[in-house]
């Protein structure tokens, strides 16, 4: 998800249960047995925090979203969050030793708000992890004619 807004065929824009709960139907409808939603619990403010509050509201729609289909009659899929509890910087260090390191992602480029913020909050993460981030916009300052 990663911030971007989801388009539905159906009804616009949605919101993350919403497409937690579609992403589940489409788990139902191919039968699949797990639905992994990447979400983190990570604060903004330190790459060392976790909000609380986040990541049970997290687990809490996982949770909702098996019930849910289960209602419906569908053999529900496990639908789980296994970084909810991981603040940034623990997460920087599972990409970092996953071989992850991200590169050309979508907040990298830094031209809107949302992307410079959001390339700043990681770049902290992974330098504190000891890898500092080379991001596409930093490349493509220094590009150009001349």
């Amino acid at each position: 998800m990663c911030g971007a807004a989801m388009e539905s065929e159906l009804s616009g824009t949605l919101c993350e249960t919403e497409a937690l709960l579609a992403a589940a139907r489409l788990a139902v409808r191919c039968e699949l047995a797990e639905v992994v939603w990447p979400l983190h619990g990570g604060s903004a403010a330190d790459p060392d925090l976790v909000d609380v509050d986040l990541a049970a509201q997290t687990v809490s729609r996982c949770l909702l979203v098996e019930r849910l289909l289960i209602v419906e009659g569908a053999p529900a899929p496990v639908v789980s969050a296994p970084f909810a509890d991981l603040c940034d910087l623990r997460l920087a260090d599972l990409a970092i030793d996953m071989g992850l390191i991200p590169g050309d992602v979508w907040w990298s480029a830094g031209t809107s708000d949302a992307q410079r913020v959001a390339a700043e909050r990681w770049a902290r993460a992974f330098e504190a992890s000891g890898v500092p981030l080379r991001l596409a916009s930093a490349g493509r300052a220094g590009s150009g004619p001349g």
